[in-house]
């Protein structure tokens, strides 16, 4: 029997290497893309803030409490006052564990940079509806954090009230400049679905980069 030689019908294609400008071409594209990413998350984890310039030359709106409401500092029996702030920030925020009396107390309340006199509570009926703590940045200006008031009562000057306390507050400290940001992610949905429009157009703050 004869056996013929194997034949394949499968043969080797010579590799080529893509040319030098092909590789730089697609290097080039995905730094392009790495950059566009890094853009887009940057972007997305900006904090928003808004600063209010020339405020020792700003006509300040005379400050009202809403109908039945009282204006307290850090005043009286304060051992109870961060738990109502912790109250405040918990319904503000919808969530009972992004704040605690505790680490308030330590940020701020501790700090020698606190005053009593730059905090700013508003009840009802002996009930915390809001607050707001003007806090100073060291540019020697100032910041007004946890700017808010409870779902129950907004759409009935709370803020406005809080906010005007809080100005004339700076003011009468010589600030030229004041400053909200929307830093702390458990109030972020309400510092933008409420706040922003509120401060923009009522008080003059202008959004900053």
């Amino acid at each position: 029997m004869l056996v013929g030689k194997k034949s394949s019908s499968l043969q080797k294609k010579p590799v080529v290497a893509p040319k030098s400008s092909e590789r730089h071409g697609v290097k080039q594209a995905v730094i392009i893309q790495i950059i566009i990413l890094y853009q887009n998350m940057v972007e997305s984890t900006a904090i928003p803030h808004f600063k209010l310039s020339n405020l020792q030359s700003t006509q300040l709106p005379e400050t009202q409490a809403p109908f039945l409401c009282e204006i307290w500092n850090w005043q009286g029996d304060t051992s109870v006052l961060p738990y109502k702030w912790v109250e405040v920030l918990s319904s503000v925020s919808g969530s009972e564990t992004a704040y605690d009396s505790k680490t308030l107390k330590q940020s701020y309340v501790s700090s020698p940079q606190f005053d009593p006199n730059a905090f700013f509570f508003l009840t009802y009926r002996s009930h915390a509806i809001g607050l707001c703590l003007v806090w100073p940045t060291p540019d020697g200006q100032f910041e007004i954090k946890h700017l808010c008031s409870v779902p129950s009562h907004r759409g009935k000057g709370v803020e406005e009230c809080l906010l005007g306390l809080a100005l004339k507050y700076c003011k009468g400290k010589g600030a030229k400049e004041v400053t909200i940001k929307f830093d702390e992610s458990p109030l972020r949905e309400y510092q933008e679905g409420i706040l922003r429009e509120l401060i923009t157009s009522n008080f003059g703050f202008v959004a900053s980069q």
